[in-house]
């Protein structure tokens, strides 16, 4: 049973006595909600034009027009442009790939019998073990990439797309992997990633062909519809101020149980493996690994096989 409810400005407040013996209570937060339960995953909704654009307005496009483009570059402006536009393809392409391949790498490390299935926190002496790991054995730094503003976003994706991604190689099976859309870019995913109809609304800017800032009007229409008919701050438009630029917008859904992870996990089924993960820790004693610390740094990117670094030199009786 429910502890608590939402108020009007969509945070958690204690019941009152009599809200807590109201036996109908469980999904009437408030009456102007129509019975909506925060927890409910929303589904898409078809919604006519009624705000205006934002971003392609007409007051936004006048500050520039590829008629007043002026450039050096030797093929001239419009080569200029279909370079730039294939260049930031190629960019989200690349960094799909680097995305799906270190997640695919971090989901295969273990420790006592454990896996780090997951992108962020779910047992501390894990999280140590495999920053160690990476940090001194490996000899780099994953923050440089799992600390971007776009990587912890394309994660929250690969359960829809992938299901469980530890089940194919993306070394030896790319095209599983291929990144899902012609039309669209990771800007367009990022924009929507905490929504549950993400999805719908992708394949329509997809179909449509729509630039991010076409998007970005289109999300901006959808979220106000969609408060509208709640009657309440479903959706915002958020921009956080990371730099002196201010960040990417993103939609914040303020009734979202929690982040879903690479294989769709919430927050409940996350809380509920970090305690099976802390049981299993009592259990499973540390083993005694074949690795040769002292050569672990002599493994290079270019071994076949790095069976006789990690297991030693063998005592050979006779030398």
């Amino acid at each position: 049973m429910n502890k608590h409810k939402l108020d009007s400005r969509g945070k958690f407040r204690k019941l009152t006595e009599e809200e807590k013996n109201d036996p109908n209570r469980k999904y009437k937060y408030k009456k102007t909600l129509k019975q909506y339960p925060y927890h409910k995953k929303m589904k898409y909704k078809e919604y006519p034009k009624v705000y205006e654009n934002v971003f392609t307005s007409e007051g936004c496009l006048a500050k520039f027009s590829p008629i007043e483009m002026q450039t050096d570059y030797p093929e001239g402006p419009v080569a200029y442009m279909a370079k730039f536009k294939s260049w930031f393809r190629e960019f989200d392409l690349t960094l799909w790939k680097i995305a799906t391949e270190y997640y695919w790498l971090q989901c295969k490390f273990m420790k006592d019998n454990i896996k780090k299935f997951k992108h962020g926190r779910v047992n501390m002496r894990q999280d140590a073990a495999y920053a160690t790991f990476i940090k001194h054995y490996i000899g780099n730094s994953y923050q440089l990439l799992t600390s971007t503003f776009i990587f912890s976003k394309i994660v929250t994706y690969f359960g829809d797309f992938f299901g469980h991604v530890e089940d194919s190689n993306p070394f030896t099976n790319p095209d599983f992997y291929k990144f899902p859309y012609e039309r669209i870019s990771l800007a367009h995913m990022a924009l929507v990633y905490q929504m549950d109809e993400r999805l719908e609304l992708l394949k329509i800017a997809e179909n449509k062909g729509m630039s991010y800032y076409e998007f970005m009007d289109f999300v901006i229409n959808y979220i106000n519809c969609v408060n509208d008919e709640r009657q309440q701050k479903v959706f915002t438009l958020y921009r956080p101020m990371t730099s002196s630029n201010g960040g990417n917008y993103y939609v914040q859904y303020h009734f979202r149980p929690g982040a879903k992870l690479g294989f769709g996990k919430g927050s409940r089924s996350v809380k509920e493996e970090r305690r099976k993960i802390s049981k299993k820790y009592e259990k499973h004693k540390t083993k005694t690994s074949d690795i040769n610390v002292n050569q672990v740094h002599e493994i290079s990117p270019e071994h076949d096989s790095a069976d006789s670094i990690i297991k030693g030199p063998k005592n050979n009786p006779g030398s």
